[in-house]
């Protein structure tokens, strides 16, 4: 098993988590939005080992294609999930989640 050695610690655990999953039924990925009724806050890493570095940027398109406004928070390392690793992602994070209202600007939070 290639990823029990590649990853001693956690790889075979992960590869069988994995098999369990094989036979699932799948469909056709979701359409995106036509018309969205909110705004969207887009929270993002700059170099995302999960998303890479296009997440962000291709959320933004759909939401652009779907009439929403979004604004962007990005935290500049390199991890997933902005306001884990930097306390200027919150306080958009927390202003969105009370008002509902997108900040002025992209918020963007050094490494």
């Amino acid at each position: 098993m290639a990823w029990g050695k590649l990853y001693p610690q956690f790889g075979a655990v992960a590869a069988l988590n994995l098999v369990k999953c094989v036979h699932w039924p799948s469909s056709s990925p979701p359409q995106p939005p036509k018309d969205l009724k909110v705004d969207v806050l887009l929270l993002g890493v700059q170099n995302d080992p999960i998303v890479g570095n296009e997440g962000v940027a291709a959320t933004a398109a759909t939401a652009i294609n779907a009439n929403a406004a979004s604004k962007r928070v990005m935290w500049q390392g390199i991890g997933h999930g902005a306001s884990i690793y930097s306390s200027c992602a919150v306080p958009p994070l927390v202003a969105y989640l009370d008002t509902g209202k997108l900040p002025d600007t992209d918020t963007y939070c050094p490494a």
